[in-house]
């Protein structure tokens, strides 16, 4: 396989169409549907190999921001700074997942941008619909992104019984970037499964008619 992958970048814009160009230099272009391809990405690469480091800390951020929200407070008596290295803590798994581990594990990036009549525009990244992810890095992602959220806003129930309004706006916040991930890539996951499927559709009637 070729050392430079090919991605495309999906544009949806809520705003009415119009267009535009993006910092690829593809300018002029439809807004909703801007393609880039043979983007070297390293450390990414060949069909079916796994990124145990990404996986680690992809799980590790995690981990140690619900360790440190469970435990510090026994170990450190002074909630700020405790409050302090939660945030931190989440707000680093937060940027790894959206700029790191979502590339590397399952070939997808999101951002987006607000534009100055207030629409917001939203980027989906992607690997070439003919890269195959390799499926232990996509069950470890999937799994600890949706299962994230959910963690927090039991912890965040909790923390309301108990009128802890300091842990109460830890937990919101920690909520507020994991789920802000949850629908960024399950929006470009979405997107590049239509990808998929209009590739596999075009191959077969390729195949077709390559048959008569």
């Amino acid at each position: 396989m070729a050392d430079d992958l090919n991605f495309n970048i999906q544009v949806e814009d809520d705003a009415p169409q119009k267009k535009t160009g993006i910092s690829s230099g593809n300018n002029g272009g439809d807004a909703r549907n801007v393609a880039v391809s043979n983007q070297s990405v390293p450390g990414e690469g060949r069909e079916g190999e796994g990124h145990p480091t990404a996986r680690m800390f992809h799980v590790g951020f995690k981990i140690g921001a619900l360790i440190l929200y469970l435990m510090l407070n026994f170990v450190i008596d002074n909630t700020i700074i405790a409050f302090v290295f939660v945030t931190l803590l989440n707000a680093f798994d937060f940027w790894t997942v959206k700029n790191v581990t979502g590339r590397l594990l399952v070939g997808l990036r999101w951002w987006s941008h607000i534009q100055e009549d207030g629409s917001e525009i939203w980027y989906f990244e992607s690997f070439d619909e003919k890269i195959k992810n390799n499926s232990t890095d996509s069950t470890v992602f999937w799994g600890a992104l949706y299962l994230t959220p959910l963690l927090w806003f039991g912890l965040l129930i909790i923390a309301f019984l108990k009128f802890n309004y300091i842990w109460l706006v830890v937990c919101l916040i920690a909520l507020v970037l994991s789920c802000s991930n949850v629908i960024g890539f399950y929006r470009c996951s979405k997107d590049h499964k239509k990808k998929v499927k209009g590739f596999l559709a075009s191959q077969g009637l390729k195949a077709m008619t390559g048959g008569f």
